[in-house]
């Protein structure tokens, strides 16, 4: 399985441990060293208090076409450790001028699994929970579970948008839009 991405199979293994960001809080590894120097600029404008909330929130981004590989992308180079990423399509050829990290060695794979490899090989850290499917009303519970400090709503269709904003507004889950 790949490990930067991890779907419904592979949380059970990630949550025991065996995914990527095994380790994270267990006191200095060779990896919160380069993690630290990573992020050092961020924390410089943060502070340390800052970067830290910044590395602990689980945030949900719904839509990674144009503007959410964009928005997923740098919210991992910040320092996010646990991302979400909800995206029902795949890569296309017609996409690849608009997505910020797929090539087109990507074209035909979902675009959550092509964010997911490009993510881990600048932040294995990054825990990313690809969820390859449509994000639809009748699946807002699922796609939103766990407590997320914020959702990002990148998504492009206005019927979509008012289920997610209307859930999140319902359910008092902060929202980015």
């Amino acid at each position: 399985r790949d490990p930067a991405a991890t779907g419904s199979a592979g949380r059970a293994a990630d949550a025991a441990g065996a995914g990527v960001g095994a380790g994270v809080g267990a006191g200095t590894t060779d990896e919160d060293a380069l993690v630290r120097e990573q992020v050092s600029r961020n924390e410089q404008f943060l502070g340390t208090d800052g970067q830290r909330n910044l590395e602990n929130a689980f945030v949900v981004v719904v839509g990674v076409g144009g503007v959410g590989s964009h928005c997923a992308h740098f919210l991992a180079r910040a320092g996010v450790r646990r991302l979400r990423v909800v995206d029902f399509d795949n890569v296309t050829l017609s996409s690849l001028n608009r997505h910020a990290v797929a090539g087109r060695e990507d074209v035909g794979t979902p675009k959550t699994a092509a964010l997911a490899r490009h993510i881990h090989r600048f932040a294995p850290h990054c825990q990313v929970d690809c969820r390859a499917e449509m994000f639809t009303e009748e699946r807002a519970a699922d796609l939103l579970e766990g407590s997320p400090a914020f959702v990002v709503d990148c998504i492009d269709d206005r019927n979509t948008k008012v289920a997610l904003l209307a859930f999140c507004c319902i359910n008092k889950i902060p929202l980015l839009s």
